[in-house]
C-alpha cells in the first residue's frame, strides 16, 4: 500500500473518530509542503562527536552520543573495553540521567580504555567509539626508571661480587 494510501485511511479513521470537518484540515495538511515523512533504517551516530581524549587522573569526562532521533531508538547502550581486552557494559537504557552522554566523574587509571555508545532499534543499530587516555604525568615513568636503575645496581654488584 503505498503512502497517499495510507495517509487517505489515517485521514478517514480520523474523520469518524473526531468529526467529518477535521479531514479538510488533514487533506490541507497533506498537500502542504511542510509535510514531511522520513523512511527510517538504523538509527544514525554522528561519530565525529566521539572523539578521543587524553586528560589526568581525578578529571571529569563526558562522552557524547549523538543520536539522529528522526528515527525511533529504542536503546542507547554504553560499552568500556578495558586495557586488557575485556568489554563490560556500563550504561543501559534503565541507568538514571541521560542516555545520550557517559559522565565519568573523577577518571582514574582503570577508566583507560575504549568507550562505545551503541544505538539500536528494531532495523538496526550503530556505534561511535573514543578512546580516554589517562595521562599520569611520568610518575609511572620515573618509578620504572629507578626501579630499572636499582636492579641493575644490584645485578651489577652480584656479579662483582661474585654471587650469584
Amino acid at each position: 500500500m503505498g503512502s497517499h494510501w495510507r495517509s487517505t485511511l489515517v485521514i478517514i479513521m480520523l474523520s469518524f473518530c473526531i468529526g467529518a470537518n477535521t479531514s479538510d484540515i488533514f487533506r490541507k495538511i497533506m498537500r502542504s509542503n511542510t509535510w514531511n515523512i522520513k523512511m527510517c533504517g538504523s538509527p544514525q551516530i554522528e561519530a565525529n562527536h566521539m572523539t578521543n581524549l587524553t586528560v589526568k587522573p581525578g578529571e571529569n569526562v563526558v562522552f557524547n552520543c549523538k543520536v539522529d532521533l528522526s528515527c525511533m531508538v529504542s536503546t542507547i547502550r554504553w560499552y568500556h573495553e578495558m586495557e586488557n581486552g575485556t568489554e563490560v557494559l556500563i550504561k543501559t537504557p534503565q541507568d538514571p540521567g541521560n542516555p545520550y552522554t557517559l559522565d565519568i566523574p573523577s577518571v582514574s587509571m582503570t577508566d583507560m580504555g575504549m568507550y562505545t555508545c551503541v544505538a539500536r532499534n528494531v532495523v538496526g543499530r550503530d556505534h561511535a567509539a573514543a578512546y580516554l587516555q589517562v595521562d599520569h604525568g611520568g610518575k609511572i615513568g620515573i618509578q620504572f626508571t629507578l626501579l630499572l636503575l636499582a636492579s641493575l645496581s644490584l645485578l651489577c654488584w652480584n656479579i662483582e661480587c661474585g654471587i650469584s
